[in-house]
């Protein structure tokens, strides 16, 4: 920061160099950190989860935080001095939580990985008249929740991302929703096609939209919990699934990832009530 040569006092030089150096050795922790999240291990990295079943912080490195100061730091650079086209907190707003979504197997063990090409957005769609318990998104304010919108996304799942035993294992969680200004949401569940009689069971003959979501656990919905489990079968190449968010009314979608691999735009889905004719080859439960 300074041309030619400059010569510093003792204190001052003892004193720079250990704040410059804890600075440099969080630095190295975190990406350390930050690395070791990106492996498929699991929810846990060597003890450390840093997130619960609703998504809320959980567990931090004290007392430096060395995670959350290396992506803190590369977000404030990448919008300052090492800016771009764009900055990396608006395709990565919280890169901590986003691995810890793409990690979790909601105890199924299954895949965590995806071809770039295996997923696609089919359509954008209003909820149903007959859903009206959409639990509140546990990443929202109580403001946000109150006034907030609910979106409906029908994608579809290649076949390549099935596991080895042939079952579709596919956590809400792997399903990240981008809006356009960069903050990223989570499925609250999705829909199913189910037979309800007049109580409300399930039966053969009339049919309805429900609504399929985790539980409610001391006033938090267990978001990591959630997951949509399909035998392969050999004429079905794709697996088909309405997973359902919650929005603030101003925002607006702009595309989804699956797995931190896959992305498929929102621009071109289609924006209509979900199909009841034929809805059955869409039941995903």
């Amino acid at each position: 920061f300074i041309p030619g040569n400059v010569v510093m006092g003792v204190w001052a030089d003892r004193v720079g160099g250990g704040v410059l150096g804890l600075v440099a050795a969080m630095v190295l922790v975190g990406v350390l950190m930050v690395a070791l999240q990106m492996l498929p291990f699991g929810p846990s990295v060597l003890g450390y989860r840093p997130y619960d079943d609703a998504l809320q912080r959980n567990q931090r490195l004290a007392p430096f935080y060395a995670d959350e100061f290396t992506v803190g730091l590369m977000n404030m650079l990448s919008a300052g001095s090492l800016s771009a086209d764009q900055p990396y907190g608006q395709a990565h707003d919280d890169l901590l939580l986003e691995l810890f979504c793409a990690r979790n197997t909601a105890g199924k063990n299954g895949r965590v990985d995806a071809p770039t090409d295996s997923l696609k957005v089919l359509g954008a769609y209003r909820l149903p008249a007959a859903i009206d318990n959409v639990p509140d998104d546990p990443l929202l304010s109580e403001a946000e929740n109150s006034d907030s919108k609910v979106v409906i996304v029908r994608v579809s799942v290649d076949e390549q991302a099935r596991d080895e035993d042939n079952f579709w294992r596919l956590p809400a969680t792997h399903f990240r929703l981008v809006a356009e200004g960069g903050r990223s949401y989570y499925p609250l569940g999705y829909l199913t096609y189910w037979g309800v009689n007049r109580r409300g069971e399930r039966a053969l003959g009339r049919h309805q939209w429900q609504l399929a979501a985790p539980q409610i656990i001391e006033g938090k919905l267990q978001v990591t919990r959630c997951i949509v489990e399909r035998k392969f079968e050999n004429d079905v190449k794709l697996l088909t699934v309405d997973w359902v968010y919650r929005l603030p009314t101003d925002e607006e979608a702009d595309y989804m990832v699956f797995r931190r691999l896959a992305k498929s735009p929102m621009k071109e889905a289609a924006k209509a009530p979900p199909p009841i004719k034929g809805a059955l080859e869409y039941r995903v439960d």
